[in-house]
């Protein structure tokens, strides 16, 4: 069983991405699934999953909880390295209610390495007195993930190394999204001649960084 195979096992059936989310032709969306049109796709969280089983972070960060995809996958990977903690931070208190009892219900392990912020993640970093995250997923509002991006590494909040992946960066989202933000395209544009990089371009978009 490979882990987009377990996560289904845990939370539930996926859906086609077509089905639950609005797309440009050459997005492919057809090829990827989804627990819904706010959840990450499936393919990104194995992804992320595996990220992390694969480069250790001892301390991560996740910008835009939801309803805790995404810090099941970073964390279950955590607890298969044996060490780790992800700290994830959403605005709505709501939504990081609903995503903590989603992972008790999940997974009951994962406590000790997932730790719940109610708060604007540029709050989180101006106040942030801890070491460096070494693994951060952006995945909040569009037209803030750069913002966010851009205080870690202005305080120097990125380790060395640090794994950097961004959602919903498809570079076709303004053809069919109220919140297709030109400018994050272009800050994430302009590190890419610093750091080595990998983007995907189909389904709703995937950006991935390690700072140099």
């Amino acid at each position: 069983m490979n882990y987009a195979q377990h996560l289904t096992s845990l939370v539930g059936p996926v859906r086609h991405e077509a089905l639950v989310h609005p797309h440009a032709d050459a997005e492919r969306a057809e090829l990827y699934h989804s627990f819904d049109g706010g959840a990450t796709e499936i393919e990104v969280l194995n992804f992320i999953n595996a990220l992390v089983y694969l480069f250790k972070p001892a301390l991560a960060l996740e910008s835009g909880t939801a309803q805790g995809h995404g810090a099941l996958a970073i964390g279950e990977a955590m607890l298969s390295n044996g060490f780790g903690v992800l700290h994830t931070v959403d605005l709505d208190p709501s939504a990081s209610q609903r995503a903590q009892t989603n992972i008790a219900r999940w997974n009951a392990n994962l406590q000790d390495r997932v730790e719940f912020h109610v708060c604007s993640t540029l709050d989180l970093v101006a106040s942030w007195n801890g070491p460096p995250f070494e693994f951060a997923f952006f995945d909040s509002l569009v037209e803030i993930r750069h913002l966010e991006f851009r205080a870690l590494m202005d305080r120097g909040l990125l380790s060395r190394g640090a794994i950097c992946a961004f959602h919903d960066t498809s570079r076709l989202r303004h053809e069919y999204y109220h919140d297709s933000n030109s400018e994050m395209i272009a800050i994430l544009d302009s590190f890419d001649r610093q750091a080595q990089r990998l983007e995907c371009e189909f389904s709703r978009g995937f950006r991935l960084f390690r700072v140099p």
